[in-house]
């Protein structure tokens, strides 16, 4: 799931050139990008928080993460009926399979 958001983070440049092949040119919106940044950086702290035992919690940090999962949710109530939302939504599901080695 990370793998296919870091792709969605960079932009349509990122995606799969057998993707671009079938789909042609997809504009990947910034607010989609934001939406893909978010799960990878949120992904990450909760796996500091779930395996780092000494990871120290600070308040701020805490409330940053919360406010980004908020925004997370507003840039997605813009995009969540764009071509490309689907397609972001269809990759996290299906990535593991579609990659290239």
């Amino acid at each position: 799931m990370a793998d296919a958001s870091k792709k969605f983070c960079a932009g349509s440049t990122a995606l799969l050139d057998h993707l671009k092949s079938l789909l042609g040119p997809l504009p990947i919106p910034a607010q989609l990008q934001s939406v893909a940044q978010a799960f990878v950086d949120l992904q990450e702290e909760r796996h500091q928080a779930d395996y780092n035992l000494d990871a120290p919690f600070i308040r701020a940090d805490v409330i940053n993460s919360i406010e980004r999962v908020e925004l997370a949710f507003r840039d997605w109530n813009q995009v969540k009926h764009h071509e490309a939302a689907r397609l972001y939504l269809l990759l996290l599901l299906a990535w593991p399979g579609m990659k290239r080695d």
